[in-house]
Order: structure tokens, then sequence, then C-alpha cells
């Protein structure tokens, strides 16, 4: 398929720590890759507490990923390394 590589998306472990695991997203948080970020984010925040998002691989992100990433709390969720592209996305009003 011509278009399959604009719907996939890479979640790495980048570092785990007791108190905190860093997530490194790559491809374009949209479509069904909303519901397994969901499910990965929820597990590590049963398990470590807190998340560090590095977004700088996110190509682009739809409107239920806009509305994941901003519903998790701020004090358990970060979110760092984000394109200019992807910073205006998550910061639109």
């Amino acid at each position: 398929l011509p278009f399959a590589n604009h719907t996939m998306m890479r979640i790495s472990l980048l570092d785990d720590c007791p108190d905190e695991v860093v997530l490194k997203i790559e491809g374009w948080i949209s479509g069904e890759n909303v519901d397994l970020l969901e499910q990965e984010g929820n597990r590590w925040l049963r398990e470590v507490g807190h998340i560090v998002f590095d977004l700088s691989g996110v190509k682009s992100i739809d409107s239920k990923g806009l509305a994941l990433l901003n519903g998790w709390p701020a004090d358990k969720v970060a979110l760092r390394g984000e394109s200019p592209f992807v910073h205006m996305l998550l910061h639109q009003i």
C-alpha cells in the first residue's frame, strides 16, 4: 500500500526508572494508534506513575490524539521534544 507508512506509529522505551518512564513516539498519532497509545500510557502510569513522552519523531496528530495527549494529568505526563508543527497542534486554542 503506497500510504501504509503514513499510518504507522512506534513506541520505544528510552528510559525506565522506578518512578518515571521515558517513551519515544514516532510516526502518526492517529486512528487506531491513539487507542494503542492510550493503553500503553495507562499501563505505564499504573506501573510507574509518571511518563515523559518524547515526541521528536511524531509526524502528525489527529484530533483524537490531541485530546488524549492534552487530557492526561500534567503532574503525571510530560511532553517534550516536539517539532514546531506538533507543538502548534498541541497548543492550538
